[in-house]
């Protein structure tokens, strides 16, 4: 179950917030009492039992001390308990800068955490909670692993998003066959042949900068069964500079173009007809380097939000230039079309 959830308060220092989602969606959950006006401490040695949080993977308890509570990377941010059940805090990432660390969690104590509920409780009257409805998930659909590579086999060469623009940014419909099909190819080509008595490794395969997604690779690599829209800024040459660049090459210095972004990108909304389409995920794929990188969107979709029993597919993409104007882009049957094909393969399995 997904809902929208209203910030109330949050400390960086402790590495705490405290979210408030409607009462009502919560009803039939056990909360567990934090003992705010006792509260409950570890020692040192103590074994505590912290609740890993993967990402989209089944939680998992796991065992420790305060002292070196270890836990996978990615998985902070779950409850910490002792051998009879009571609360003693959260987890929370150790220092990044200490190498001596790495891959080991600090605890936020229960007097930390109890803090912070305090400061949210005091915001709560003067606010309305968040609307109950369920937000859209990520379906729940094994991996056709087997139809997957076949699909690549097939499509060899041809593993590219299908493409729309408008005249400020580029659309990328990229669908979980493709990424399948592109890290296939790499695994390929990185196999080690034998030639006489030399061994020789092809390397990986560039990955084409569609299928480069940054600080949210890891929830792609994954392989969930949803409909990736990435949003990239278009990039153009200023006359100037244009004129400059030609001005150098008549004295034989060639100079690749000196570009940067008509816009960045702020937001985009999605219609199935005449009724928006909410996504799973808003992602904001954070620039890797250079001094005129501008950020992308990355929507995640349900594969049945634009199917084409759509009258129409519409987005509407908004800038950072000028906000309050949206650039509309109908999306062609025949992209819709292809891009049902890619999902048939679940409903095929």
């Amino acid at each position: 179950m997904k809902v929208a959830a209203r910030v109330l308060t949050a400390d960086s220092m402790k590495d705490v917030a405290v979210l408030w989602v409607d009462p009502s969606v919560i009803t039939s959950v056990k909360p567990i009492p934090l003992a705010c006006m006792q509260p409950k401490a570890a020692t040192d040695r103590q074994e505590i039992f912290p609740i890993g949080l993967p990402l989209r993977q089944p939680k998992d308890l796991l065992s420790g001390t305060v002292s070196e509570l270890v836990i996978p990377r990615g998985t902070e941010g779950g409850p910490v308990f002792t051998a009879d059940g009571g609360v003693v805090g959260l987890t929370s990432q150790a220092d990044r800068n200490d190498d001596g660390r790495r891959g080991s969690s600090r605890l936020v104590r229960t007097a930390d955490v109890c803090e912070v509920v305090a400061a949210a409780e005091k915001k709560m009257a003067a606010t309305s909670p968040p609307p109950s409805a369920h937000l859209p998930v990520e379906p729940d659909w094994p991996l056709p692993s087997d139809a997957f590579k076949d699909a690549a086999g097939r499509r060899a060469g041809s593993l590219s998003p299908y493409q729309v623009s408008t005249p400020t940014f580029d659309v990328a419909f990229i669908t979980p066959v493709m990424v399948y099909g592109v890290r296939h190819q790499a695994d390929l080509m990185a196999k080690r042949t034998r030639q006489g008595s030399r061994t020789i490794d092809a390397g990986p395969l560039p990955v084409s900068r569609w299928m480069d997604f940054g600080n949210w690779s890891e929830y792609v690599e994954d392989l969930p069964p949803v409909l990736l829209v990435r949003i990239t800024p278009k990039q153009v040459e200023g006359f100037w500079k244009g004129v400059a660049r030609g001005a150098a090459q008549t004295q034989g210095v060639a100079l690749p173009p000196l570009t940067r972004a008509k816009s960045g990108f702020s937001r985009m909304r999605a219609y199935c007809g005449e009724a928006e389409v909410t996504p799973i995920h808003s992602f904001d794929l954070a620039p890797r380097s250079g001094p005129d990188q501008t950020h992308e969107g990355l929507y995640v979709f349900d594969p049945s939000a634009f199917e084409p029993g759509c009258s129409t597919v519409r987005l509407v993409l908004y800038g950072e230039k000028v906000p309050e104007r949206g650039e509309p882009r109908t999306i062609e049957s025949s992209i819709l079309q292809q891009i049902a094909q890619d999902f048939a393969l679940y409903r095929d399995r």
